[in-house]
Protein backbone atom coordinates (compact mmCIF):
# COMPACT_ATOMS: atom_id res chain seq x y z
CA UNK A 1 0.00 0.00 0.00
CA UNK A 2 2.67 2.16 1.25
CA UNK A 3 4.33 1.76 -2.38
CA UNK A 4 0.58 2.31 -4.08
CA UNK A 5 0.47 5.70 -1.97
CA UNK A 6 4.10 6.86 -3.88
CA UNK A 7 3.30 6.01 -7.27
CA UNK A 8 -0.05 8.15 -6.84
CA UNK A 9 2.00 11.07 -4.98
CA UNK A 10 4.76 11.24 -8.04
CA UNK A 11 2.12 10.95 -10.57
CA UNK A 12 -0.50 13.98 -9.09
CA UNK A 13 3.48 15.74 -9.11
CA UNK A 14 4.40 14.67 -12.62
CA UNK A 15 1.00 15.63 -14.32
CA UNK A 16 0.56 18.90 -12.35
CA UNK A 17 4.29 20.35 -13.91
CA UNK A 18 3.81 24.16 -14.68
CA UNK A 19 1.60 25.01 -17.51
CA UNK A 20 3.55 24.69 -20.96
CA UNK A 21 4.88 21.50 -20.23
CA UNK A 22 5.47 18.88 -22.26
CA UNK A 23 3.52 15.78 -22.13
CA UNK A 24 6.80 13.65 -22.94
CA UNK A 25 8.36 15.11 -20.18
CA UNK A 26 6.26 14.57 -17.66
CA UNK A 27 6.07 10.63 -18.90
CA UNK A 28 9.91 10.44 -18.68
CA UNK A 29 9.44 12.13 -14.74
CA UNK A 30 6.71 9.39 -13.82
CA UNK A 31 8.82 6.71 -15.58
CA UNK A 32 12.15 7.85 -13.64
CA UNK A 33 9.72 7.85 -10.15
CA UNK A 34 8.80 4.67 -10.52
CA UNK A 35 12.20 3.71 -11.30
CA UNK A 36 12.91 4.90 -7.69
CA UNK A 37 10.47 2.95 -6.13
CA UNK A 38 11.46 0.06 -7.67
CA UNK A 39 14.73 0.13 -9.12
CA UNK A 40 17.45 0.86 -7.03
CA UNK A 41 17.38 4.77 -7.07
CA UNK A 42 18.75 6.20 -3.73
CA UNK A 43 16.79 9.33 -2.43
CA UNK A 44 19.40 10.97 -0.35
CA UNK A 45 17.58 12.09 2.68
CA UNK A 46 20.32 11.51 5.22
CA UNK A 47 19.81 12.84 9.12
CA UNK A 48 23.34 14.86 10.24
CA UNK A 49 24.81 13.71 13.54
CA UNK A 50 23.34 15.54 16.33
CA UNK A 51 25.57 19.11 16.17
CA UNK A 52 26.65 18.41 12.54
CA UNK A 53 25.27 18.93 9.21
CA UNK A 54 24.90 17.23 5.73
CA UNK A 55 27.02 19.16 2.85
CA UNK A 56 25.04 21.26 0.62
CA UNK A 57 24.88 20.34 -2.82
CA UNK A 58 23.58 22.61 -5.48
CA UNK A 59 22.92 20.66 -9.36
CA UNK A 60 23.51 23.37 -11.96
CA UNK A 61 23.20 24.37 -15.49
CA UNK A 62 19.40 22.77 -15.16
CA UNK A 63 17.28 23.52 -18.50
CA UNK A 64 14.15 21.50 -17.90
CA UNK A 65 11.45 20.94 -15.17
CA UNK A 66 11.69 16.96 -14.77
CA UNK A 67 15.45 17.49 -14.35
CA UNK A 68 14.73 19.97 -11.60
CA UNK A 69 11.84 17.89 -10.20
CA UNK A 70 14.53 14.59 -10.23
CA UNK A 71 17.42 16.60 -8.45
CA UNK A 72 14.98 17.52 -5.84
CA UNK A 73 13.96 13.84 -4.91
CA UNK A 74 17.29 13.19 -5.43
CA UNK A 75 18.05 15.03 -2.52
CA UNK A 76 19.75 18.72 -3.38
CA UNK A 77 19.37 21.28 -1.78
CA UNK A 78 19.62 24.15 -4.65
CA UNK A 79 19.37 23.65 -8.63
CA UNK A 80 21.13 26.48 -10.59
CA UNK A 81 19.25 28.52 -13.73
CA UNK A 82 21.40 30.01 -15.85
CA UNK A 83 19.52 33.40 -17.48
CA UNK A 84 21.40 36.58 -18.77
CA UNK A 85 24.66 35.05 -20.82
CA UNK A 86 27.55 36.67 -21.72
CA UNK A 87 30.46 33.90 -22.14
CA UNK A 88 30.31 30.72 -23.96
CA UNK A 89 27.87 28.20 -22.76
CA UNK A 90 25.03 25.73 -23.52
CA UNK A 91 23.19 26.02 -20.94
CA UNK A 92 21.64 29.21 -20.76
CA UNK A 93 17.61 29.76 -20.83
CA UNK A 94 15.10 32.00 -20.96
CA UNK A 95 13.73 34.07 -17.58
CA UNK A 96 10.37 32.50 -18.11
CA UNK A 97 11.68 28.91 -18.66
CA UNK A 98 13.29 29.54 -15.34
CA UNK A 99 10.37 31.04 -13.37
CA UNK A 100 8.21 28.09 -14.83
CA UNK A 101 10.69 25.38 -13.44
CA UNK A 102 11.42 27.33 -10.04
CA UNK A 103 7.39 27.29 -9.34
CA UNK A 104 7.73 23.55 -10.03
CA UNK A 105 10.08 23.06 -7.24
CA UNK A 106 9.50 21.82 -3.66
CA UNK A 107 9.74 24.68 -0.63
CA UNK A 108 12.91 22.50 0.11
CA UNK A 109 14.79 23.25 -2.74
CA UNK A 110 16.36 26.46 -3.48
CA UNK A 111 16.35 28.45 -6.83
CA UNK A 112 19.48 30.31 -7.87
CA UNK A 113 19.15 32.37 -11.11
CA UNK A 114 22.90 32.31 -12.23
CA UNK A 115 24.20 34.71 -14.57
CA UNK A 116 26.52 36.57 -16.27
CA UNK A 117 24.91 40.11 -16.20
CA UNK A 118 27.00 42.68 -14.77
CA UNK A 119 24.39 45.70 -14.60
CA UNK A 120 22.46 45.89 -11.12
CA UNK A 121 19.17 47.65 -12.91
CA UNK A 122 19.02 44.65 -15.73
CA UNK A 123 19.89 41.45 -12.61
CA UNK A 124 16.51 43.71 -11.01
CA UNK A 125 14.13 42.72 -14.07
CA UNK A 126 15.82 39.38 -14.19
CA UNK A 127 15.39 38.44 -11.02
CA UNK A 128 11.67 40.01 -10.66
CA UNK A 129 10.66 38.03 -14.33
CA UNK A 130 12.08 35.09 -12.69
CA UNK A 131 10.71 35.22 -9.13
CA UNK A 132 13.52 34.00 -8.32
CA UNK A 133 15.21 35.17 -4.66
CA UNK A 134 18.71 34.16 -4.66
CA UNK A 135 21.15 34.99 -7.05
CA UNK A 136 24.77 33.88 -8.37
CA UNK A 137 26.73 36.94 -9.60
CA UNK A 138 28.84 34.81 -11.93
CA UNK A 139 30.76 37.97 -13.49
CA UNK A 140 33.16 40.69 -13.09
CA UNK A 141 30.62 43.08 -11.24
CA UNK A 142 31.39 45.66 -9.50
CA UNK A 143 31.36 45.74 -5.50
CA UNK A 144 29.18 48.56 -6.34
CA UNK A 145 26.99 47.35 -8.77
CA UNK A 146 26.04 44.50 -5.50
CA UNK A 147 25.41 46.93 -3.19
CA UNK A 148 23.22 48.91 -5.56
CA UNK A 149 21.63 45.97 -5.95
CA UNK A 150 21.46 44.56 -2.22
CA UNK A 151 19.63 48.24 -1.73
CA UNK A 152 16.95 47.42 -4.43
CA UNK A 153 16.70 44.13 -2.91
CA UNK A 154 17.17 44.08 0.54
CA UNK A 155 15.77 40.65 0.73
CA UNK A 156 17.95 38.59 -2.08
CA UNK A 157 20.36 35.96 -1.18
CA UNK A 158 23.24 37.18 -3.42
CA UNK A 159 26.52 34.77 -3.95
CA UNK A 160 29.89 35.96 -5.93
CA UNK A 161 31.74 33.54 -7.89
CA UNK A 162 35.74 33.67 -7.40
CA UNK A 163 37.72 32.82 -10.47
CA UNK A 164 40.45 30.84 -9.03
CA UNK A 165 43.46 31.33 -11.39
CA UNK A 166 45.93 31.35 -9.29
CA UNK A 167 47.24 32.25 -5.22
CA UNK A 168 46.25 35.99 -6.35
CA UNK A 169 42.58 34.89 -6.06
CA UNK A 170 42.73 34.64 -2.39
CA UNK A 171 42.39 38.06 -1.89
CA UNK A 172 39.87 39.01 -4.70
CA UNK A 173 36.81 38.27 -2.39
CA UNK A 174 37.84 40.37 0.83
CA UNK A 175 36.27 43.66 -1.72
CA UNK A 176 32.62 41.54 -1.59
CA UNK A 177 33.07 39.91 1.80
CA UNK A 178 30.52 42.21 3.57
CA UNK A 179 28.14 42.66 0.40
CA UNK A 180 27.27 38.94 -0.15
CA UNK A 181 26.15 36.12 1.39
CA UNK A 182 28.32 33.35 -0.14
CA UNK A 183 31.04 32.74 -2.33
CA UNK A 184 31.07 29.98 -5.37
CA UNK A 185 34.97 28.96 -6.44
CA UNK A 186 35.29 27.78 -9.60
CA UNK A 187 37.46 27.17 -12.83
CA UNK A 188 37.63 29.07 -16.01
CA UNK A 189 38.63 28.48 -19.22
CA UNK A 190 40.04 31.33 -20.98
CA UNK A 191 40.57 29.36 -24.50
CA UNK A 192 37.10 28.86 -24.59
CA UNK A 193 35.60 31.67 -23.39
CA UNK A 194 33.80 29.83 -20.03
CA UNK A 195 33.38 30.77 -16.96
CA UNK A 196 31.98 28.17 -15.01
CA UNK A 197 30.52 24.87 -16.70
CA UNK A 198 34.05 23.94 -17.86
CA UNK A 199 34.44 20.44 -16.41
CA UNK A 200 37.98 21.43 -15.49
CA UNK A 201 39.08 21.52 -12.17
CA UNK A 202 41.20 24.19 -10.52
CA UNK A 203 44.06 23.78 -7.90
CA UNK A 204 42.24 22.76 -4.60
CA UNK A 205 44.85 24.16 -1.98
CA UNK A 206 44.38 27.86 -3.00
CA UNK A 207 40.23 27.25 -2.64
CA UNK A 208 41.20 25.88 1.17
CA UNK A 209 42.88 28.92 1.94
CA UNK A 210 39.83 30.45 0.79
CA UNK A 211 38.03 28.51 2.83
CA UNK A 212 40.57 29.27 5.77
CA UNK A 213 40.40 33.01 5.44
CA UNK A 214 37.14 33.46 4.91
CA UNK A 215 35.69 31.49 7.17
CA UNK A 216 32.84 33.77 8.42
CA UNK A 217 30.84 33.00 4.76
CA UNK A 218 29.44 30.22 3.55
CA UNK A 219 31.97 29.08 0.48
CA UNK A 220 30.58 26.48 -1.97
CA UNK A 221 33.14 24.28 -4.49
CA UNK A 222 32.86 24.18 -8.15
CA UNK A 223 34.86 23.13 -11.46
CA UNK A 224 35.57 19.91 -12.54
CA UNK A 225 33.71 18.09 -9.67
CA UNK A 226 31.90 14.56 -10.14
CA UNK A 227 31.45 11.60 -8.26
CA UNK A 228 34.41 9.91 -8.49
CA UNK A 229 36.42 13.02 -7.15
CA UNK A 230 34.11 15.30 -4.94
CA UNK A 231 35.08 13.14 -1.50
CA UNK A 232 38.32 14.15 -2.18
CA UNK A 233 37.71 17.38 -3.12
CA UNK A 234 35.76 17.79 -0.07
CA UNK A 235 38.15 16.57 2.40
CA UNK A 236 40.97 18.50 0.60
CA UNK A 237 38.87 22.38 0.98
CA UNK A 238 36.45 21.37 3.76
CA UNK A 239 33.46 24.02 2.08
CA UNK A 240 30.10 24.99 3.15
CA UNK A 241 28.55 22.91 -0.08
CA UNK A 242 29.51 21.77 -3.56
CA UNK A 243 28.46 22.80 -7.49
CA UNK A 244 27.76 20.63 -10.42
CA UNK A 245 27.06 21.24 -13.55
CA UNK A 246 29.09 19.08 -16.93
CA UNK A 247 29.71 16.58 -14.15
CA UNK A 248 25.97 15.08 -14.07
CA UNK A 249 25.07 15.36 -17.76
CA UNK A 250 24.13 13.36 -20.42
CA UNK A 251 25.04 12.62 -23.70
CA UNK A 252 22.37 14.94 -25.08
CA UNK A 253 23.50 17.85 -22.93
CA UNK A 254 20.64 17.19 -20.33
CA UNK A 255 21.19 15.69 -16.37
CA UNK A 256 21.62 12.32 -16.21
CA UNK A 257 19.56 10.58 -13.20
CA UNK A 258 22.21 8.31 -12.09
CA UNK A 259 25.35 10.65 -12.47
CA UNK A 260 23.12 13.19 -9.79
CA UNK A 261 22.36 10.37 -7.79
CA UNK A 262 25.74 9.37 -7.66
CA UNK A 263 27.04 12.38 -7.08
CA UNK A 264 24.77 13.65 -4.33
CA UNK A 265 25.03 10.31 -2.30
CA UNK A 266 28.66 10.89 -2.52
CA UNK A 267 28.37 14.67 -1.10
CA UNK A 268 26.37 13.98 1.30
CA UNK A 269 28.29 11.37 2.82
CA UNK A 270 30.25 14.28 4.54
CA UNK A 271 28.85 15.94 7.89
CA UNK A 272 30.87 19.30 9.39
CA UNK A 273 30.29 20.33 12.26
CA UNK A 274 28.08 23.25 12.75
CA UNK A 275 28.96 26.71 12.73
Amino acid sequence: MGYLLNVIGYLIKAWSLEQGAKRENARRFVIYQLLVIVGGFKLCRRRAPKGQRIMYVKICGIRRQEDALIAAELGADAIGLLVGQRHNSPDFVSATVVRNIARALPPSVEAVLVTHVEDADELERLLQESEITTVQLHSEIAPSSVEYLRGRLPNLKIFKSINIISADSVAYPEAFEQLVDGFVLDSINVATNQVGGTGKKHDWSVSRQIVMRYSEIPIILAGGLNSENVRSAIECVRPFGVDVNSGTKASDGFKDPRKMEAFIVQAKRFAKPQT
